[in-house]
């Protein structure tokens, strides 16, 4: 028992996402430019499309605040699911405009393939009422050429955390369930700037600017790390 539960901590952490996000991509951001079908929006705490801060965790989730209120997501985070978009800690009871979404990455054309975390998203809208509009970018929204860049997510954990009962998982068909997407193409020299453009959950093109910072947290920082990133 002590071996699996050191095992997985240091590789399937309990809710924490498995999968390692992009190396050049992780860290916090400011938003410097801002652009919606072409038109640049100033910065403004009060906006509701803008995008006032980001982060490329170290694992497949990008979060992003905006200032409009989304539906809380209810659950516990998660954790007995393998799959990693269903390992929602980062969302669960967290309120004020907060967005997470999962992200397949093709790291040979440099596309982020992306899913809200937060299925409540979608319920309590106009959009949600429109079957064709509430599950954005439907149907095979990654191509086959790109899966092939992508991957086998059940293959990208650590070997040390392989388990037959993550085989079986992968096995079955994941669960249907109506989310927002993105599909975002980014472009970095190093991480210090990373430009994203797009489509959004609306399906508008989309051009962001991220400028990476150092944040300041109020606690030190812990020496136990959860997690192989």
């Amino acid at each position: 028992m002590t071996y699996t539960e050191i095992i997985n901590f240091k590789y399937d952490p309990y809710k924490q996402p498995a999968t390692a996000g992009v190396k050049n991509l992780r860290g916090n951001y400011r938003v410097t430019e801002f652009k919606i079908n072409g038109v640049t929006i100033p910065y403004n705490p009060l906006d509701s499309t803008r995008w006032q801060d980001a982060t490329f965790e170290n694992w497949t989730t990008l979060t992003f605040r905006i200032n409009r209120p989304v539906l809380i997501d209810p659950s516990n985070g998660g954790g007995s699911p393998m799959r990693d978009i269903q390992r929602t800690f980062e969302i669960s009871g967290v309120a004020g405009g907060q967005r997470a979404f999962h992200y397949y990455a093709d790291t040979i054309d440099k596309v982020l393939y992306l899913q809200d975390k937060n299925v409540m998203a979608l319920r309590g809208t106009a959009k949600a009422d429109k079957s064709e509009s509430a599950d954005t970018l439907k149907g095979d929204w990654i191509s086959k050429s790109a899966w092939k860049h992508i991957g086998d997510e059940n293959k990208m954990i650590d070997k040390w955390a392989w388990s037959t009962r993550r085989d079986r998982e992968f096995a079955e068909k994941p669960r249907a369930s109506k989310r927002n997407k993105m599909v975002l193409r980014y472009d970095t020299a190093d991480g210090a700037r990373v430009i994203l453009s797009g489509r959004n959950e609306n399906r508008d093109s989309i051009y962001v600017v991220l400028d990476r910072y150092e944040r300041k947290y109020v606690l030190p920082k812990s020496n136990l790390n959860a997690g192989k990133y």
